[in-house]
């Protein structure tokens, strides 16, 4: 009972650190190409697009570890790499929340 539910804790801890760093490689490739734009090269709208459609996947897949982190709190109280991934969840969707809504406001 309480060591499969520890070791299922423990496996989100592990979900989120992964999920965390994925989106961290998605931002630095953003970063990169924004950069890349900004002193340049060929501004690719197409792939502009597509990350964030990256973005919006993500946000939608991890979705679900919201309400499994607030019932691990509950049971557990601390889950290691919640706050920051709430967070970085929060922000993300915030900013594909506001990308949608131009992309309704252009007729896209």
């Amino acid at each position: 009972g309480d060591h499969a539910a520890a070791m299922r804790c423990h496996d989100l801890e592990d979900a989120l650190g992964t999920e965390l760093a994925l989106h961290r490689e998605i931002q630095d490739l953003d970063e990169e190409l924004h950069l890349s734009w900004a002193n340049g090269a060929v501004y690719s709208a197409a792939m502009d697009r597509q990350l964030d459609d990256v973005l919006h996947r993500w946000v939608a897949r991890t979705a679900p570890f919201v309400a499994v982190i607030r019932r691990f709190r509950k049971k557990f109280g601390e889950v290691e790499g919640a706050d920051a991934f709430l967070r970085v969840h929060r922000e993300t969707k915030a900013v594909c929340d506001e990308l949608a809504e131009d992309a309704a406001a252009e007729g896209a």
